[in-house]
C-alpha cells in the first residue's frame, strides 16, 4: 500500500466520480468507443467471456490506463460474494491501482486467497508479469482476482506503465547466471505479443502469460 503519496484526494475522489459519469453513459454513446483493436488508445469493453463477462460490467482503456467496473445484474442468483474478474496477473512492471469504497480485491499468498483492504486515499501497488521477467523470477508477479457482489458497484482506476509495444523483454544480465542467479528462466518476447495475448484473453484457461515465456 503507498499512503502519504501527496496525490491530492479531491484528485483522486474527481477521477473514480468521472470514471463512474462514463458507465452512467447512454449504452448507444458508449458503443462509439466499443472497438475490437486491443490496442487502440481508447476503447471500452471487456476481454473476460462466460460468468465473469456478466458480473464485469464493463471497462475504460485510456492507453495503458484500464478503468474496470463490476458489478453483478441485480437478476443473477448468486452469493453474496462471487467472482467478478478472475485470477490474474497484470503485465507491465508495476501496477498502480485505486479504487472507491468497495472492497473486492484479493491477492494469492501462499495458496489462500487474501482480501485487501485498503486504507482511506490510498494506491495499490503490484508487481507484474515484466518485473518477474527482467529479474529472472527474483521479484514474482503477483496473481490476483476480484469478487463483486448484487447491491454495490466497485469500481477501480488501474494503471499499468510498460515499455513501448516493439521492446523486446527479456531477464537483464545482472540476474542471469554467475554465483549468485540462475540462467534464464524467460525467453525474450515483445512486449506487444504479451499485452495482445492478454487483451485477446487467447490465453488456455489456467495458463498465464508467463508460463508462456518460462523456458
Amino acid at each position: 500500500m503507498v499512503v502519504n503519496h501527496g496525490v491530492p484526494e479531491k484528485l483522486r475522489e474527481d477521477m473514480l466520480k468521472a470514471s463512474q459519469s462514463f458507465f452512467d453513459m447512454p449504452e448507444e454513446e458508449k458503443r462509439e468507443y466499443m472497438v475490437q483493436d486491443v490496442l487502440a488508445p481508447i476503447k471500452c469493453g471487456t476481454r473476460f467471456e462466460g460468468p465473469a463477462a456478466k458480473a464485469f460490467v464493463g471497462g475504460i482503456i485510456l492507453g495503458r490506463m484500464s478503468i474496470p467496473k463490476s458489478m453483478l445484474p441485480t437478476n443473477l442468483l448468486v452469493s453474496e460474494t462471487s467472482m467478478g474478474i478472475p485470477p490474474h496477473t497484470d503485465h507491465g512492471l508495476l501496477t498502480l491501482l485505486a479504487q472507491n469504497n468497495i472492497v473486492g480485491l484479493e491477492i494469492l499468498h501462499k495458496g489462500k486467497w487474501i482480501p485487501v483492504n485498503p486504507p482511506p486515499n490510498s494506491f495499490l501497488l503490484n508487481t507484474g508479469d515484466h518485473l518477474e521477467i527482467f529479474t529472472n523470477g527474483k521479484y514474482k508477479s503477483l496473481e490476483h482476482r476480484a469478487t463483486v457482489n448484487n447491491k454495490l458497484t466497485r469500481i477501480s482506476i488501474v494503471t499499468s506503465p510498460g515499455p513501448p509495444f516493439n521492446t523486446i523483454v527479456l531477464p537483464a544480465p545482472e540476474f542471469v547466471g554467475g554465483r549468485n542467479n540462475p540462467p534464464a528462466g524467460y525467453r525474450g518476447t515483445k512486449y506487444r505479443e504479451h499485452f495482445e495475448l492478454q487483451q485477446k484473453n487467447q490465453l488456455s484457461p489456467h495458463k498465464t502469460f508467463l508460463d508462456h515465456v518460462r523456458l
